[in-house]
């Protein structure tokens, strides 16, 4: 600008191997050309004329076919107005639908693991007797929580979805947890400067030696 300021034009494109201007908006959009703003749009040449950038750009920025054009690209950016803009909502709907799913789930065996408790028990069907603390966990939470309690409805009442509530799938939850506490406890340790390690071992229910490791820092 004349008074030393600087403008982000960032609709101007310079063209790789023609190395000349183009109104990226323009083109995208304009369905014909006009004499005033043909050389931005001429998808063949461009412009190129680089001691007449003034005013040529400024003309052509404030031109009413370009804001057109520029507000329509910047709606199109914002996926707004789009042919597939209601499928976009809907992909996004489904993710946060699995995403709150997955943190009830991680929340109640980390409940579990905080109180040592078991998970399973001798079903594994939300609503069955003998079920477990999990799914047991599942099923209350599900009387509050309406995402919850559609998506763990019998086999029956319910479309063929995973609802991984499985057993391996909640194996596979504890080890990701644990391998994320182990990063986070040997990142500590590479951090102190001193640490102390205690190794304590005592037999369980099932008479197996189960050992404790503390680390101290």
């Amino acid at each position: 600008m004349p008074n030393g300021e600087k403008v982000q034009r960032d609709w101007l494109v310079l063209g790789a191997e023609s190395k000349c201007l183009f109104c990226f908006p323009c083109i995208l959009f304009l369905k014909h050309n006009t004499d005033n703003i043909a050389p931005l749009v001429d998808k063949s040449k461009g412009f190129s004329d680089w001691q007449h950038l003034n005013p040529c750009i400024p003309r052509h920025e404030n031109s009413d076919s370009h804001i057109e054009n520029y507000i329509k690209w910047k709606h199109l950016k914002l996926g707004k107005n789009l042919i597939d803009s209601d499928f976009l909502n809907k992909i996004r709907t489904e993710k946060e639908k699995w995403r709150e799913i997955l943190r009830v789930y991680l929340d109640v065996i980390l409940f579990c693991a905080k109180n040592n408790l078991p998970l399973r028990g001798h079903r594994e069907r939300v609503g069955e007797a003998r079920s477990g603390v999990f799914l047991g966990l599942v099923e209350v939470i599900g009387h509050y929580n309406p995402t919850i309690a559609a998506h763990v409805l019998p086999k029956g009442e319910r479309p063929r979805t995973p609802n991984y509530l499985s057993h391996d799938i909640q194996n596979e939850f504890i080890s990701l947890l644990g391998h994320s506490v182990r990063r986070e406890i040997i990142s500590e340790i590479n951090d102190a400067t001193y640490f102390s390690i205690l190794l304590d071992c005592t037999p369980d229910a099932g008479h197996q030696e189960q050992m404790c490791e503390i680390i101290d820092m």
